[in-house]
């Protein structure tokens, strides 16, 4: 036999032992994650990944001593291998078929004993992924724009302005023209000669298509439902729900990985670990924007009001920030007093100032 021939055989027989090794005894420290490798798993190479980055992050000890061991078994094969190269020769074939029956059986034992375990955490996280994924709906979601909806003030021509705005909405009319030619000739020929005639008409057609025409209460709805998507950061009810929003938004991405099997668990656990930080983060983005809001906004909640004013407190602590708002007459008699609880679509005239206080001047109450 060749050196080469030799040299692989007996890498072949000592990975194939080293492998077999490791399977059995991760086996029986981690019997649900080796079941999913073998049984319950399509992308197995993202499996092992996220499989190997959760080992190394929690169980850090572990992992050094596994790189110690193969460490000492290589030094010792290094120092002694003379005397056992010559037994790897001898049975390569025969430890190779056992270390593959090992695995083999191993596999099987793993599916009689752990498919019911295996199944039954799936359906859980499946059920968990669902529910966070009705969560994050809700802390993402805006007011309520599902008519009938009763309209405490409107202002009409503020609607009609802000609506022949939206290019989108702004279709009301539109003309279409075509051109329309007609050509023709005739011709005679007579020996050499040829007598022709040639006459033309040019016009043009112009075709008008036309919107129904809503009413103004039916185009604010389509004017909220517009900014809502076109400005999801500009609704306000108070601090800790902004800074929900801003979770969901973080979750969003991590449980469509989830759902998609690309879960990553170290993913999850650092997100934990840094949910104090973000929370800070939050405050400040937060507290920075409203001191550069601007355009239109929805602010909900229970409002405290007065003879002339609506005032939601939305924050107190870590930084002051209340919305307040001039009370349209129309508004007044249809409004109880004290406290209530509305939905303002309006426009910001002036972001947060110095005294805690954001304007905002009414297009709707409902």
């Amino acid at each position: 036999m060749t050196s080469a021939y030799v040299l692989g055989l007996r890498a072949v027989a000592l990975s194939s032992l080293a492998i077999s090794v490791y399977v059995l005894i991760g086996s029986l420290m981690f019997p649900r994650w080796w079941y999913g490798l073998f049984w319950g798993h399509d992308a197995r190479l993202e499996y092992v990944k996220s499989g190997t980055a959760y080992l190394i992050d929690h169980y850090f000890r572990l992992s050094v001593c596994i790189i110690l061991l193969f460490s000492a078994a290589v030094l010792s094969l290094m120092q002694w291998g003379v005397r056992v190269f010559p037994w790897i020769d001898r049975f390569a074939g025969r430890l190779v078929f056992c270390t593959g029956l090992a695995i083999l059986l191993d596999a099987l034992f793993l599916r009689r004993f752990q498919r019911t375990a295996y199944r039954t955490g799936e359906a859980a996280i499946a059920r968990l992924q669902t529910a966070f994924e009705q969560i994050v709906v809700l802390l993402r979601s805006g007011p309520n724009l599902d008519a009938p909806i009763f309209f405490h003030y409107l202002d009409g021509p503020r609607v009609e302005a802000l609506y022949s705005q939206v290019a989108e909405l702004r279709l009301r009319e539109r003309s279409v023209t075509l051109a329309d030619k007609r050509k023709g000739k005739a011709e005679l020929r007579l020996g050499p000669a040829n007598l022709g005639m040639e006459r033309g008409a040019e016009g043009q057609r112009t075709d008008t298509l036309e919107a129904p025409d809503f009413s103004t209460e039916r185009k604010c709805v389509e004017l909220m439902r517009h900014v809502l998507e076109t400005l999801p950061r500009n609704c306000y009810t108070d601090v800790l729900d902004s800074c929900l929003r801003e979770l969901g938004g973080e979750l969003s991405e991590p449980l469509r990985l989830m759902v998609q099997g690309q879960h990553d668990q170290v993913a999850a656990h650092k997100f934990a670990s840094e949910a104090k930080d973000k929370w800070k983060v939050w405050f400040k983005a937060l507290e920075q924007g409203l001191h550069q809001v601007s355009g239109c906004a929805f602010v909900y909640g229970e409002f405290e009001r007065s003879e002339h004013l609506l005032i939601r407190k939305f924050s107190d602590e870590p930084f002051k920030c209340h919305f307040r708002l001039m009370l349209p007459q129309e508004a007044r008699n249809s409004l109880p007093a004290h406290k209530v609880r509305l939905t303002v679509f309006g426009s910001i005239v002036r972001p947060l100032g110095n005294d805690g206080f954001v304007d905002i001047a009414a297009v709707a109450i409902f």
